[in-house]
């Protein structure tokens, strides 16, 4: 689920937010907890978010997607499971098509714990192809999670886009 479409003005908003303007996220707090209304009556047993690269968290000073699932767990008073990671550094996604994404994205992901029969609940600040989710999605199954449900801010407009 995505609630909003990433194109102006969202996608300055969220760009900001990445590029450390704190002052967005309560706005953006907002629309993820306003996501949340379209999965009703679903009881989850943890929120993870996409993991950065530790260079790339470090460059940035945070997690945008982290801060988002952090936001989820307590609105829903449920676990944010820690463990999940990204374990190489990924050329720029920005560029790159479909498939060089998936490419890009083989094996980027780790899972230290079991998620054995987990549902869980993805979060993500832009799904663009998909791939990314996908990728961190086989993640977690492989190590056990029963379901994935995802929640991102925005999706690019490009009509094309398959979302998992």
């Amino acid at each position: 689920m995505c609630p909003l479409i990433y194109d102006y003005p969202v996608d300055h908003l969220v760009t900001r937010y990445k590029n450390n303007q704190h002052r967005l996220q309560g706005l953006l707090e907002t629309v993820i907890q306003q996501g949340l209304t379209a999965f009703e009556h679903r009881d989850w047993d943890g929120v993870l978010a996409v993991p950065m690269h530790p260079k790339n968290q470090w460059r940035r000073g945070f997690n945008q997607s982290h801060v988002l699932a952090s936001i989820v767990a307590r609105t829903l008073h449920i676990p944010l499971i820690e463990g999940f990671q990204q374990s190489q550094l990924l050329s720029s996604q920005k560029a790159l098509s479909r498939k060089q994404r998936q490419s890009n994205l083989k094996n980027a992901f780790q899972m230290t714990q079991s998620l054995q029969g987990k549902t869980l609940l993805l979060i993500d600040d832009v799904v663009t192809t998909g791939s990314t989710i996908e990728a961190a999605s086989r993640t977690l199954q492989s190590a056990g999670a029963h379901s994935i449900d995802v929640l991102a801010l925005a999706r690019t407009p490009n009509p094309k886009t398959r979302l998992s």
